[in-house]
């Protein structure tokens, strides 16, 4: 499906990934922007992407592929006679159920390519953090937060830099390196680049500062324009 964006598919806020390590969880993403109507992920209109092919799709070294599928199958992936199939119902593209359309993020599959290819397998963990944390982004406004449905910005609870550090099991005293990685972990859009996080704080307590995902790359909302002014992700130049 297209949107203003471009092309996207669904995740569950309700899914798995949870059972994933983050770095899984990040190639995971990017291998199901491959997705096709039916279920299987695709190289081309016509060739089916299989197992032997990972390390080329991944751009990943024959351990990291094994450790990967080792994860991911039968929980998402399954391969057949014609390639790789995906097996759970959290991904999917096309029309959502109609009894659960609300319970669903889109994920934009040119810039989570991009955002992919540019990155370093060793920062694909950190990736992995925000992808994880889907379930926590306000669909309106795209700030990780504990109440996703509130459309009133004033009234979200959001989580904090100290709690984004806990979750991804990280030392709240060593945040300004963490924030730091974040800052390296960018993708080009129409001759500039954009951070995947933007930190936003009121002075200087950015312990407590509010943390907002990159709309091209995940957005629900009526307006990512909102989102972009709100986030400030366009890397300043240096």
């Amino acid at each position: 499906m297209i949107g203003e964006l471009g092309y996207f598919y669904f995740l569950s806020t309700d899914n798995s990934l949870d059972k994933l390590s983050p770095a899984t969880v990040a190639r995971l993403i990017y291998l199901s922007t491959y997705l096709d109507y039916k279920n299987r992920f695709m190289w081309s209109q016509r060739r089916q992407i299989k197992k032997t092919d990972l390390e080329d799709i991944l751009h990943l070294s024959k351990g990291a592929v094994f450790n990967f599928w080792h994860e991911v199958s039968p929980l998402y992936i399954i391969e057949d006679d014609e390639g790789l199939v995906l097996n759970n119902p959290d991904m999917l593209r096309g029309e959502l159920p109609k009894d659960n359309r609300n319970n669903y993020q889109r994920l934009y599959i040119e810039t989570i390519r991009r955002l992919y290819r540019q990155t370093a397998a060793t920062n694909h963990k950190h990736l992995g953090y925000v992808f994880a944390l889907i379930p926590l982004i306000n669909i309106e406004y795209n700030i990780l937060c504990f109440d996703t449905y509130e459309t009133d910005i004033n009234a979200i609870h959001p989580l904090t830099v100290e709690d984004f550090c806990n979750y991804s099991q990280y030392d709240p005293h060593d945040y300004r390196r963490l924030l730091r990685r974040y800052k390296n972990i960018t993708f080009d859009v129409d001759g500039h680049k954009e951070y995947v996080l933007s930190c936003v704080s009121q002075g200087d307590d950015i312990l407590h500062a509010r943390l907002f995902v990159n709309p091209r790359i995940v957005y629900c909302g009526s307006s990512y324009k909102r989102v972009e002014v709100l986030g400030a992700f366009v890397k300043a130049e240096t």
